[in-house]
C-alpha cells in the first residue's frame, strides 16, 4: 500500500483539531497527569500552534492518502525555538491501517517534507506506553534525547521515607 501526503483541506481542520486534541488530553491523563493539567497543557497547545483556529506559519496538517482515501494524519512544523528544528507533533494511523507500513511510511514522508521546509532535524515525543511507536521511531533512526519518568504514590504511605533494607556486616 502506497501512502501520500494531501493538506487537509480548511473545512476539515476544526473537526481534526478537537478530536486531536481530546486524543492528546487523554494521553496526558493516561500518563499520569490531572484533567486540569491535561486540558491546560493542551489549551497552551492550541493557542500556540493554532492561533484562530489556523496551523501556525510553517505548520502543516496532512492527511496520509492511500487509494485515494484518508487512512490517518500528520501534522509537522518548526519548533518554537528554532525554524530548523521541525518537529512531528501528532500522527495517527486509522486502526485498520496500523500494522501495515503506513507509520514507516508517513515518517518518511514527513521527514522529507521538513527537509523542503529547510529542518535539519525532526524530533518528536512519544509517551511511555506506546511501545510500538518507540521501536519503529528506534527503527528510523531516532534517538532518545530524553526520558521522564514518574512514579505515583498513594495511600498513608505517601510522605513517608522508603523502608531501605538492614545492611549486614561480617
Amino acid at each position: 500500500m502506497q501512502i501520500t501526503l494531501s493538506l487537509m483541506p480548511a473545512e476539515r481542520l476544526g473537526r481534526w483539531l478537537a478530536g486531536s486534541m481530546s486524543a492528546y488530553i487523554a494521553e496526558r491523563m493516561r500518563s499520569g497527569e490531572t484533567p486540569g493539567q491535561a486540558r491546560a497543557n493542551a489549551e497552551r497547545s492550541l493557542q500556540a500552534f493554532f492561533p484562530a483556529g489556523r496551523p501556525a506559519p510553517g505548520h502543516r496538517v496532512y492527511h496520509l492518502m492511500a487509494n485515494g482515501s484518508p487512512v490517518g494524519y500528520l501534522w509537522i512544523g518548526p519548533t518554537e525555538s528554532e525554524e530548523a528544528a521541525w518537529w512531528v507533533y501528532d500522527i495517527e494511523v486509522d486502526e485498520p491501517f496500523r500494522h501495515r507500513g503506513v507509520g514507516r511510511q508517513a515518517m518518511l514522508l514527513a521527514e522529507e517534507e521538513a527537509r523542503r521546509g529547510g529542518a535539519t532535524s525532526l524530533g518528536l515525543n512519544v509517551f511511555g506506553h506506546n511501545q510500538p511507536a518507540q521501536r519503529l521511531y528506534e527503527q528510523l533512526g531516532y534517538t532518545t534525547t530524553a526520558i521522564q519518568m514518574k512514579k505515583q504514590l498513594s495511600g498513608q504511605d505517601a510522605g513517608a521515607e522508603p523502608t531501605l533494607p538492614e545492611r549486614t556486616t561480617r
